[in-house]
């Protein structure tokens, strides 16, 4: 890993370091109230102008817009996970909507034509040159094809692919160096966390994978009448051109608009957690982006879904443990939520496992008495990632999607009907789930399965044993520990030390103190006596206070 910036690189560096100092030297001085001394939001050192000071959170959004696509991208992301980040970073960074000029309409068509190989004429009847949307990766524009046929066609803006490449190099060097210098930046494995989010960024960069996700979404959905999913036009589809069928209806945030049209709010908000219900709990796979802009009602009250670009997927055995935690809030059963959680893939230390489970425990007594459809769904998810976060149990990004999404599409369902419970919706969908889980069939395809991994296991179990025992005849068996488990154990071995040490001496000193007094007997002894005895446990109780001391400033 290179820890220094190419040449090619540096301006890049420059821009992401000055604009990072400039909002940092800015949030500083208004945590130190300084402020109105140096008006930085007042468009001092190049920043934008504000009418008041602003919050840190608000500073690292606004560096993150002026940044670009990248980490705006990052942005967001970082918004679905709780566990990494306070509530004011949380919700700063969901207003990072991507909305941004657009590209002029002489490049989005030298793009379109240089992807589809041919002049716009030979594809559509009519282009609008002026976008419908604009978000930092690509631009929406109306279309008509040849036949007639009315299609949205989106355009991914020229240079993004090497700028998101560029900006990935720099985070991926920044990760590998605070890795080397940070223990929490170990502990929440940045450069993991570096490559899941290059993953996702590449994902929506791809207008074909896009494209299949609709497919997908259409297919496993084809039977549920509340959704409509728009139809891809693949003749005019590239990686960086996506043509799609134009569905239009009321914006699911609009309410007015939704009552005007004599539509049943109720119905909408069923229709809406149903889709995303049936999409977990029945195939896996999900749309993981629930923004208002991205629904549209239609007149009998179903959903018509777009952009497809972030979707989440959830294993069968996932699906299962999500049940299995949902029974055990509503059962107030702790160590079975924390089994789950650990299927799920937060799994405590087993050091850690006590405290965990108690306070899961003290959690679980605020749901006690309960049903199901009377718990909030966005209430559980930042109880679970309070305790993530009090352990410093990074939640995986996986499950972080999906208890963010979940939250997202409860909110936005009780914005269009505020008496809407999402567990309430859920609850058919759980229980299936359990009896599932529970069934004869499941059973035997899990025996089944784990019978087939234990039998291809089987043959290589005597030779790895005979592998274990000659490394250790020979020396060369290993344990590895792992780094923070040592260090932690040290210092607790050192504290105790410290603490034994103090007590030897201040009891050495009572004792020695004591026998002084009683050979010499000098003048007056009975009375300094006691001042001279109760210097040992002064002693003692000063070496403990430094102990402590030196323990905590350790930590």
């Amino acid at each position: 890993m290179r820890l220094f910036p190419r040449p090619r690189r540096l301006s890049r560096y420059r821009q992401i370091a000055g604009t990072l100092a400039r909002h940092g030297f800015g949030a500083a001085l208004g945590h130190a109230g300084a402020g109105r001394v140096f008006p930085i939001h007042r468009g001092w050192f190049g920043s934008m102008r504000h009418e008041t000071t602003l919050s840190e959170a608000r500073h690292l959004r606004l560096a993150f817009e002026e940044l670009g696509v990248t980490f705006i991208k990052l942005g967001q992301i970082l918004s679905t996970r709780p566990d990494l980040l306070p509530d004011d970073y949380l919700d700063e960074l969901g207003k990072l909507r991507d909305a941004v000029p657009p590209v002029d309409a002489v490049d989005i068509r030298a793009v379109l034509e240089a992807e589809l190989g041919t002049s716009l004429d030979r594809c559509f009847a009519h282009f609008d040159d002026n976008p419908l949307a604009s978000a930092s990766i690509g631009q929406v524009h109306a279309a008509k094809l040849l036949d007639g046929t009315d299609v949205v066609v989106k355009v991914q803006k020229p240079g993004v692919p090497e700028r998101v490449a560029e900006d990935v190099e720099v985070l991926r060097q920044l990760a590998a160096v605070a890795e080397q210098r940070s223990q929490t930046a170990r502990r929440y494995d940045a450069e993991a966390l570096v490559d899941e989010f290059e993953w996702q960024l590449r994902a929506e960069l791809d207008y074909f994978r896009e494209a299949r996700n609709a497919l997908r979404f259409a297919e496993q959905l084809a039977g549920n009448p509340a959704v409509l999913i728009p139809r891809i036009h693949w003749r005019y589809t590239t990686r960086m051109v996506l043509t799609m069928e134009r569905l239009e209806g009321v914006p699911i945030h609009d309410g007015e608009g939704i009552d005007a049209a004599g539509i049943d709010r109720r119905l909408v908000a069923e229709n809406c957690a149903t889709i995303l219900l049936e999409s977990i709990f029945q195939h896996g796979f999900y749309h993981a982006d629930p923004h208002p802009g991205n629904f549209f009602v239609q007149p009998g009250g179903a959903i018509a879904v777009v952009d497809f670009g972030m979707v989440g997927q959830i294993s069968e055995d996932n699906r299962f443990s999500l049940v299995r935690l949902l029974d055990a809030v509503v059962h107030q059963k702790p160590d079975a939520a924390v089994d789950a959680l650990g299927e799920l893939g937060m799994r405590p230390r087993a050091s850690e496992r006590r405290t965990f489970v108690r306070d899961m425990r003290h959690m679980l007594d605020a749901y006690y008495g309960l049903d199901l459809e009377d718990i909030s769904a966005s209430r559980l998810y930042r109880d679970l990632t309070a305790i993530s976060r009090r352990h410093s149990l990074p939640m995986p990004a996986d499950l972080a999607l999906l208890f963010k999404t979940i939250s997202m599409n409860e909110g936005l369902e009780r914005a269009i009907n505020p008496s809407f419970n999402f567990l309430r919706t859920a609850e058919p969908f759980a229980r299936e789930g359990m009896a599932e889980l529970r069934s004869p069939l499941s059973v035997a395809r899990r025996t089944a399965r784990t019978t087939a991994e234990s039998a291809i296991l089987m043959p290589e179990l005597p030779e790895r044993a005979w592998r274990i025992l000659r490394q250790a005849e020979h020396g060369e068996f290993q344990i590895r520990l792992h780094p923070e488990e040592v260090e932690r154990a040290i210092d607790g071995l050192r504290a105790v030390l410290n603490r034994l040490a103090a007590s030897i001496i201040g009891a050495a000193v009572t004792v020695a103190v004591a026998i002084v007094m009683l050979a010499n007997r000098p003048p007056a002894w009975r009375i300094a006596s006691g001042f001279f005895l109760a210097s040992g446990p002064l002693v003692v109780g000063s070496l403990w206070s430094w102990a402590l001391w030196s323990a905590r400033r350790r930590e």
